[in-house]
């Protein structure tokens, strides 16, 4: 059974990395939908508008980057169970044997 420690926990890594990803995604998706219908392709003295659909899909793409490659580094950093499955992937299943060699008292 889960602690509310761990649960509380659990809740602020989901919504430490949904957020951002929902802060980017929704801009690009509501540019991207509105892209192939924009009527300001043939007017002059909009083009500034253009420019500013542009930038916006630059930056909230940066973003949504940004989010996507620290992902797993928040996660470890965050969970413990996480870091232990990063940690089984990293040696390939092999498990440490820490502490089982006792220092015996003869010399």
């Amino acid at each position: 059974m889960k602690s509310p420690n761990n649960s509380k926990n659990t809740s602020k890594l989901v919504l430490f990395l949904t957020l951002p990803f929902f802060i980017a995604e929704l801009p690009l998706g509501i540019a991207f939908a509105i892209s192939p219908f924009s009527i300001f392709h043939d007017v002059r003295g909009v083009a500034g508008i253009i420019f500013l659909r542009e930038d916006s899909e630059k930056f909230f793409s940066f973003i949504l980057t940004a989010t996507t490659a620290t992902h797993m580094i928040i996660c470890v950093l965050m969970s413990s169970q996480y870091r232990e499955v990063a940690y089984s992937v990293i040696r390939c299943g092999y498990v440490l044997e820490v502490g089982l060699v006792k220092k015996s008292g003869i010399n």
